[in-house]
């Protein structure tokens, strides 16, 4: 394989942390698994997004897929949002996302 001139060729990088973003329930080794597989399987005509993450998370861990869900806190003020948590997620929650700033991109995640 050729060394990467960044003159005539470009590259898209892909991390971890992506993977762990729509999964968090994944360990560093995990979502690195994800990526080695989609690197080994990689398809032109698709390319790597969103998507070929998620198929490749529920193929090699089905079980941790899915465990995680967001939910979004855009209807909802400040005091309702942790109400929610508190009530939803049982303390099972992995991150709370409030924006004073910008309440429509206010979320929980939580641990099914």
């Amino acid at each position: 394989m050729n060394d990467f001139n960044p003159t005539t060729q470009i590259a898209i990088l892909w991390s971890i942390e992506d993977v762990q973003e729509n999964h968090p329930l994944l360990s560093n080794e995990e979502a690195f698994n994800v990526l080695e597989a989609i690197k080994k399987n990689h398809d032109a005509g698709i390319g790597i997004n969103w998507d070929t993450i998620d198929v490749w998370v529920h193929q090699l861990y089905p079980k941790l897929a899915g465990k995680e869900k967001v939910i979004p806190m855009t209807d909802h003020s400040f005091t309702e949002a942790l109400g929610i948590v508190l009530s939803l997620a049982k303390g099972n929650y992995l991150e709370l996302d409030i924006d004073p700033d910008d309440p429509a991109e206010d979320s929980v995640l939580v641990k099914e």
